[in-house]
């Protein structure tokens, strides 16, 4: 089996939209030495490239079990490749206060239901500070400063 040689990102869980390039281990072969040989990526979800390149770019919608599947004459290998996707709507941000004024900072609580490791605001030109200031009781929760 050929199997996979790289996700980038490569990381444990990914969010809902992001793209995800799922990389084959191949080996050097001439092509027209095997004209026969296919590979098809299975089932089509979030499919951003062609499935039947031996490397795939998706957008990762929903937990799924990728496969890739080699075939060459009727010989067929298969590789199955997870990918657990974080829902957007299990994120929550909620404003300590709901009113400020031009120029005032007011602290977000973020909290989800999957352990977050970094948490990266947008637009960033927005933020005035990007460390968090304290945990709040809540177990995946934390608090940041930011301005308009």
């Amino acid at each position: 089996p050929l199997g996979i040689g790289q996700l980038i990102p490569d990381k444990e869980k990914y969010c809902e939209g992001e793209l995800v390039t799922i990389v084959s281990q191949t080996i050097a072969y001439e092509p027209s030495h095997f004209p026969d040989l296919t590979v098809k990526w299975e089932p089509p979800i979030g499919f951003q490239t062609p499935d039947t390149l031996w490397n795939l770019v998706i957008n990762a919608v929903v937990d799924t079990t990728y496969l890739q599947i080699v075939e060459n004459n009727g010989c067929m290998d298969t590789t199955a490749v997870p990918i657990q996707v974080i829902p957007l709507s299990s994120l929550v941000v909620t404003p300590e206060q709901t009113t400020i004024c031009a120029g005032e900072s007011v602290d977000l609580l973020v909290t989800s239901a999957f352990d977050l490791e970094n948490i990266v605001w947008s637009p960033s030109s927005s933020l005035k500070y990007k460390i968090p200031c304290r945990v709040n009781s809540s177990p995946n929760g934390m608090r940041w400063v930011t301005t308009e």
